[in-house]
Order: C-alpha cells, then structure tokens, then sequence
C-alpha cells in the first residue's frame, strides 16, 4: 500500500470460524512482529460479534477480539452503522480494518461501497489521506444538533475504552488510553458533524 510516497504494509487474513481466534491471532502477529515499529494495517473477516462494530450481541469471539485490540494497542476503523454482509436475512458487521498507531487512525477513511460485489459482503473502500484535519485542529459544527446520534454511536464503544481504562497501569498506557479515547471520539465527531472550516 503506498501513501504520500510511504509504504504502508497491509496484512490481511479471513477466520472462518472454526478455527480458535488465539490460533488467528498468532497468524496476524506473525507478520506483524516483522514489520519492526512500522504502521500497519490489520485487516480482515474475523467472523466475531461486538456491539463495538454493530451486532447486537457479543461472543466469546468479539470479546477476545476486543482484548487483542487492547493488548496491541491498535485503532478499530470501523463504524457500527455500516453494514457489510447481507445474505438470506442475515445482516453482519464481520469485515474489520485497524491501524496499529493514533497517527495513522484520523487520516485513514473507511467506507462501506455499495456496488455489486457479486458476494454476501460488501466491498470496503480505505483511504489513506495525509491532508485531513488533525483531532487536535479539527472543529466541529455542533449547534444544530446531531447529538443523540452522536451518544447512540458513542455508546457501543464505552465498554472497550472503561476496559482500555481499566488496564492501564503506568503513565505511558495512560497516555495511550487518553490518546484512544480521543481518537474515538473525533471518529465518531466525523460521523455525525460537519468539520468547520477555520482560517488559520
């Protein structure tokens, strides 16, 4: 994957489902422990529920996916409103995209597209755009409102970052807790509001 003239590695991988999720983690952690400091994306079809990206419910395989995000360190992109699989009557969020640092996580934009992809998922779109406002720059137009579907977003993360919160035990995974959750919040800001344009 190339961005502004810098490689970005990309590893992807699908989880059937019959196989453990600590085996798929070991499979992800592979190359990621090759990369060597790098950003990077994780991407895949996990085949795990969370609130977080959109089931109703959690399993024991969202739940453990939820610690993996938590022990790594790495940013979910993924928004709960977007769905990407249906098939038969069967709605579901399984396709996940991460980055691994809070400086790659604003610039990168997830979408679900909505042309045939001549599968039960949807085709999902990243992009990576170095030019987009900073979370520390970014103003958001508030005053006509958009608030409850802002809480209503928001609300499907709480627990992961109490959890983020409640790992935490020196300063510098205070640091990146602080950092995620603002970055959780900016995300979810980008959903629901307009970004101000304001002259330097």
């Amino acid at each position: 994957m190339l961005a502004e003239e810098s490689h970005i590695p990309a590893v992807c991988g699908i989880s059937t489902g019959k196989s453990s999720l600590e085996s798929d983690q070991v499979s992800f952690d592979r190359p990621n422990n090759n990369i060597n400091g790098e950003e990077y994306l994780l991407g895949g079809d996990f085949n795990a529920h969370s609130q977080r990206w959109g089931y109703r419910e959690e399993d024991s395989r969202g739940k453990q996916l939820q610690e993996f995000i938590a022990e790594k360190h790495i940013f979910l992109l993924n928004s709960s409103d977007s769905l990407q699989l249906e098939h038969n009557n069967r709605r579901g969020w399984p396709d996940l995209m991460m980055v691994s640092s809070h400086s790659l996580a604003p610039i990168c934009e997830w979408d679900v597209l909505e042309e045939e992809s001549y599968s039960d998922h949807k085709f999902v779109k990243i992009r990576i755009n170095s030019n987009i406002y900073s979370p520390s720059s970014a103003r958001f137009k508030t005053a006509h409102g958009g608030h409850c579907k802002f809480v209503n977003l928001f609300k499907s993360k709480v627990q992961a970052l109490r959890n983020l919160i409640s790992n935490s035990s020196n300063e510098e995974e205070f640091n990146e807790t602080t950092t995620s959750i603002q970055l959780e919040i900016h995300k979810t800001c980008k959903q629901v509001y307009k970004i101000k344009n304001v002259t330097p």
